[in-house]
């Protein structure tokens, strides 16, 4: 393994790894498995094996974590859907902010809130709504409301 950072490229870094025939064998196959990292849309930045068997979550400085995609959306192509009950699963073992992510409307967005959300991420609601202003006071307003509720 090589790892170079570059500093006059704004702390850019290049690693390359060169595992064994064996060790790239055992790689693929971890990764390759749908059980595992493979989904329909790619490959996945956390194994499935964790929406059946908890996970320990060591925040190493986050400020936040983003779950998602909580409903089906036009802005990420080959997202893969959890939904809010995803959420509610991991809400007790994340440290931090939890945001969701993904398909998120007015009219959805009680359940993200109730399912434990701290705050949302949106692009699509806000970013082609005819008064974004509006859209936005609308959000806060919906989310205030599921909050009485809310854990």
């Amino acid at each position: 393994s090589y790892m170079r950072e570059d500093e006059s490229r704004q702390h850019r870094r290049r690693l390359l790894a060169i595992p064994s025939r064996e060790r790239l064998t055992k790689v693929l196959r971890y990764v390759l498995d749908e059980n595992e990292f493979l989904s329909p849309f790619g490959i996945r930045s956390l194994s499935r094996v964790h929406l059946d068997q908890p996970f320990v979550l060591s925040n190493d400085g986050a400020d936040y974590v983003a779950v998602g995609s909580m409903f089906p959306t036009g802005s990420k192509v080959g997202f893969e859907l959890v939904g809010p009950e995803l959420v509610r699963r991991v809400r007790a073992d994340i440290p931090v902010p939890l945001v969701a992510i993904g398909g998120i409307t007015r009219d959805n967005l009680s359940q993200v809130i109730e399912a434990g959300a701290d705050a949302v991420a949106v692009i699509s609601a806000v970013g082609n709504a005819r008064d974004p202003a509006a859209t936005v006071r609308g959000f806060l307003e919906t989310i205030r409301s599921a909050q009485g509720g809310a854990r």
